[in-house]
């Protein structure tokens, strides 16, 4: 079973990486980014779970500068009031050949960026285990370019 959903996944990212192979060789991160919504994927019960952001949340803004500083204005919502909550500044390391990045240094924890264009952003974080059944799961999330 292990095999399969090795095989089924990686087959998945070789298809995906392949389709978008064209515009992962043209486009950078950098540039202000929208979070729209977040996926999971757990292998335990080989479910993905869909979480949107409220209207509020989509205001925040994640900008990843060409000098490899990323900084992220969040917006929340605080007893009903839309509001700022945090700005959050760090560094970012960009791996162009094989799509990854990392940030502030953590280089054993990157990103997985399965679709970059002059408009979209998707990636992964597969180092969490969500479901404790033994086996890292699958974070994707998604952004538009403003």
């Amino acid at each position: 079973m292990k095999k399969l959903i090795i095989l089924i996944l990686g087959t998945t990212i070789i298809l995906s990486c392949t389709r978008d192979d064209d515009s992962n060789n043209n486009y950078t991160m950098v540039g202000k980014w929208k979070h729209l919504k977040s996926e999971s994927y757990t292998t335990k019960d080989n479910k993905t779970t869909t979480f949107a952001n409220s209207e509020c949340s989509q205001k925040s803004v994640h900008e990843f500068k060409a000098d490899n500083k990323a900084i992220s204005i969040i917006y929340e919502s605080v007893n009903g009031v839309c509001t700022q909550t945090d700005i959050d500044e760090r560094t970012y390391a960009f791996n162009k050949e094989n799509m990854t990045f990392t940030q502030d240094g953590y280089t054993d924890y990157p990103y997985y960026i399965i679709k970059l264009n002059n408009s979209e952003m998707v990636f992964e974080y597969r180092l969490d285990d969500l479901d404790s059944d033994g086996k890292n799961d699958i974070i994707r999330y998604y952004f538009v370019k403003l």
